[in-house]
This record gives C-alpha cells, sequence and structure tokens, in this order.
C-alpha cells in the first residue's frame, strides 16, 4: 500500500514539473500562473537545462584544487593525531616508571623492616625459628614485588614498542 502511495506522488509531481506556466499581464503589472490568465494570458515555454557535465578546464582546476587541499588538511589532521599519541604515550610511560620506582621503594621498606625484626631475634632455638620465619617472609616479599616489577617493565617496553611505531609513521 505505502509503495503504491508513493509512486501516485511520483506522478503527480512529475506532472507537476511539466505543468504549463502562464505569463498574464493584470493592470500592467507582469506575474506568472500555473493557471490560464483571464483576458490576455499567454502559456510560455520553460527551458530546464540539463545538469552540466564535467565542468569547463577552470571548474576541474578548482575542483582538483579542493581535492588537494582536502588531502593536505586530512595528513596535517593525521600527524597532529601522530602528535598527540606519542605525547599520550610519553605521559603513560612517565606514569609507570614512577610506578616502578614506588614498586621497588616499597619492596626496600618492606625488606628493611623486616631485616629490622630480625635482628631482634634471640640468640636461641626460639630466636632461631623466628629468625628463620622472617627470612622465608622476605623472601615472599622479594618474589611478590620482583613479579609486579617485572609487570611494569613490560608495560613500559609495550608502550615504548608502540611509540615507536607512531614515530617511525
Amino acid at each position: 500500500m505505502k509503495k503504491i502511495t508513493v509512486i501516485a506522488i511520483g506522478f503527480l509531481l512529475c506532472n507537476l514539473a511539466n505543468a504549463e506556466v502562464y505569463r498574464c499581464v493584470i493592470d500592467g503589472k507582469v506575474s506568472f500562473s500555473d493557471k490560464a490568465c483571464p483576458g490576455a494570458g499567454k502559456a510560455i515555454d520553460v527551458k530546464v537545462s540539463p545538469p552540466s557535465g564535467p565542468g569547463s578546464d577552470a571548474e576541474m582546476q578548482v575542483i582538483q584544487s579542493d581535492r588537494d587541499r582536502i588531502q593536505s588538511n586530512e595528513k596535517i589532521r593525521q600527524n597532529l593525531d601522530n602528535r598527540l599519541k606519542v605525547r599520550q604515550l610519553d605521559e603513560e610511560i612517565d606514569n609507570a616508571q614512577v610506578r616502578l620506582r614506588m614498586l621497588s621503594s616499597q619492596m626496600e621498606s618492606e625488606l628493611k623492616a623486616l631485616k629490622n625484626k630480625k635482628r631482634s631475634a634471640n640468640n636461641n632455638l626460639a630466636g632461631a625459628v623466628y629468625e628463620q620465619s622472617i627470612s622465608s617472609e622476605m623472601n615472599a616479599v622479594t618474589a611478590s614485588y620482583n613479579n609486579k616489577i617485572i609487570i611494569q617493565k613490560n608495560e613500559i617496553d609495550r608502550l615504548q614498542r608502540e611509540k615507536q611505531i607512531l614515530m617511525s609513521n
């Protein structure tokens, strides 16, 4: 049903486009109408020129100039986008390096506290067991922080590779 309505409207519009135009002179004033004028109205031919094909050389040069300008602007935009991404990567690398230093500092701080605990162990069997448990705890702290440090270093390497790729483009 909708298709039929659309087609019918299309035919009506086509008929309107081909309707006659009348030139009327009423009280010395010229007017145009789609209906015949009473009295001295005449039907006139309205010539519609077809759309122009390829333009003149000057028009083609303007079009090519516009295309060149658009391409140049696109290259500039891509260059600016790359610069922005490189800056963001630099910032991420800096932040990752700060986190890496913090992890190292935290590890050293925890190990220092554990070493101080170890010094206070008595020089007997109970002290030896206590000292052994602190040594195990120190090993666990070192392993834990080393894993976190390795992950952070890998992240920094990944960011630096990504930065290199962007800078080579």
